[in-house]
C-alpha cells in the first residue's frame, strides 16, 4: 500500500494549485484535512486555496480496511514583489521572486510596452536587474510571464515596475 500527497507547492494569497495525491492500490476511501481551503477533501486531486500557509493530511484506507496517511504544505505568499529600483544601493536592484528556486525548470520572460522580449531564462539563476543586454531600462511598467512548468500549477502573470 502507498499514499502520496504530492510535492509542496507555492501560491500566493488569493490564487490556487492543484494537490495531485496518489494511491494504490485503487477503489478505497480518501479524507483530506484540514477542509479548510479545499475545494473537495474525498478526491485525490482538490483545489487548494489556503488563506495561509497549511499542511494537509491525506489518509487513505483500502477497501481491506488499511490505513495510511501522508502530507503536503501549500505555502502562501503575500504577494510577488512588482518593483525594483536597480541604483547599486542593494536594495530591491533586482527581481528577486520568492522561493523560485523550488522551481528549477521556471520559464521567466519579461516583456516591453510593445510586446518585444527584454528578459528571458530557463530557470532563474540570476534575477533580472532591469537591463537589456547589458544596458539598463528606462522607468517604467513591463510585463511579466512565470511559466513553473509544472503539471496544474497556473503560469503567473502581471507588471514588474523599474524605478530609477
Amino acid at each position: 500500500m502507498n499514499v502520496e500527497a504530492g510535492d509542496d507547492q507555492i501560491i500566493f494569497a488569493g490564487s490556487s494549485t492543484v494537490i495531485n495525491a496518489m494511491f494504490q492500490p485503487t477503489g478505497g476511501d480518501i479524507i483530506w484535512e484540514p477542509e479548510a481551503g479545499l475545494s473537495c477533501i474525498t478526491c485525490s486531486s482538490p483545489v487548494a486555496s489556503p488563506e495561509e500557509t497549511t499542511l494537509y493530511f491525506i489518509t487513505y484506507t483500502t477497501a481491506l480496511g488499511c490505513e495510511k496517511t501522508d502530507s503536503v504544505t501549500v505555502r502562501v505568499f503575500e504577494e510577488l514583489p512588482n518593483t525594483i529600483t536597480p541604483d547599486g544601493d542593494g536594495t530591491n536592484d533586482v527581481w528577486n521572486i520568492p522561493n523560485i528556486e523550488d522551481y528549477p525548470n521556471v520559464g521567466v520572460v519579461i516583456y516591453n510596452r510593445w510586446g518585444n522580449t527584454i528578459f528571458e531564462s530557463s530557470g532563474y539563476d540570476e534575477p533580472w536587474d532591469g537591463t537589456q543586454d547589458g544596458k539598463s531600462l528606462p522607468t517604467g511598467s513591463y510585463y511579466y510571464i512565470i511559466d513553473y512548468n509544472v503539471e496544474g500549477k497556473e503560469n503567473l502573470n502581471g507588471t514588474v515596475n523599474i524605478i530609477r
